[in-house]
């Protein structure tokens, strides 16, 4: 029968969705992204109102894969999540404020126990909804800027402080439902090339700076000292630049500009008061003849 054959290709013969995201998680588990996404889509598919550990757990696969346009099926499915989520949520609430209700009824002061748990409950998906926020965010970023993510996972448990127990209680709820792992979305650690022509730019003008120092036999050795300065500062900058995989040549050219402003300003206020000096001296010497 087909509830027979179902079972050994790891597909529920109930349609269930925690089946599904049960083994969509071991293959998560052993990076086969492909497989992981598959079963995850089929979860989803079964009732998008109750699975939002499915979309969010599909989007973490999807920027592994890194196909086509992930980034957008990424968001796409972690706004799905949310949504879901919102569900979960409003059913919390609601079965918190029939809680409160009763509590007032019964004359009791203090919060019952139920009433403890179902606040740790709501609390918890407001951690995961925040979670999920900042994934949406960081993509958008990464987007702007034309770059690439990476996911970096950790246990859900990571969510909430290890001090309290009764988040912890929650947390593992989720984790029983099939929420293993969270993730974090960070851009995708890159060579920066412009940082390298940075670097050889700044070599350039040290050695420009030195032969001007040493062959105008130190006519212009205060442009060559700028010049070795400037470049000293910019070897510096690309080789953070190389390291962190960020660069802006507008901010370059703004800091490069002030630079050489500063440095023509100086160098016109030097000559003027070298100029000065020497006047004086040989106003005071002709005094003195006289």
């Amino acid at each position: 029968s087909v509830a027979r054959q179902e079972p050994p290709s790891q597909t529920s013969p109930c349609s269930s969705i925690y089946h599904y995201i049960n083994f969509g998680n071991i293959f998560l588990d052993d990076k086969k992204w492909e497989n992981s996404a598959r079963l995850f889509d089929k979860a989803m598919k079964q009732d998008k109102s109750w699975a939002a550990i499915a979309f969010y757990s599909h989007a973490y696969c999807t920027i592994q894969l890194s196909k086509g346009d992930y980034l957008t099926q990424a968001k796409e499915d972690l706004q799905k999540a949310q949504e879901s989520l919102k569900y979960l949520c409003e059913e919390c609430l609601v079965c918190l404020q029939f809680i409160k209700m009763a509590s007032v009824d019964s004359g009791k002061g203090e919060p019952s126990s139920l009433e403890k748990q179902m606040t740790s409950k709501c609390s918890m998906y407001r951690f995961f909804d925040k979670n999920i926020t900042e994934a949406i965010q960081k993509i958008d970023e990464i987007k702007e800027k034309g770059r690439d993510a990476i996911a970096k996972k950790s246990p859900v448990f990571s969510l909430v402080s290890d001090a309290d127990e009764a988040l912890q209680l929650e947390a593992d709820n989720l984790y029983s439902r099939g929420l293993k792992y969270v993730f974090s979305v960070e851009e995708k650690p890159r060579f920066c090339w412009e940082g390298l022509v940075v670097f050889l730019l700044g070599v350039l003008q040290i050695v420009a700076g030195a032969l001007l120092t040493v062959f105008t036999v130190g006519t212009l050795a205060q442009i060559g000292m700028g010049l070795i300065s400037e470049g000293i500062s910019d070897c510096i900058e690309g080789i953070t630049a190389m390291v962190t995989g960020e660069f802006s040549w507008k901010e370059w050219a703004i800091g490069k500009a002030i630079s050489i402003g500063v440095s023509i300003i100086s160098f016109g206020v030097g000559k003027i008061i070298s100029k000065g000096f020497k006047a004086a001296k040989t106003a005071i010497k002709a005094i003195g003849k006289n």
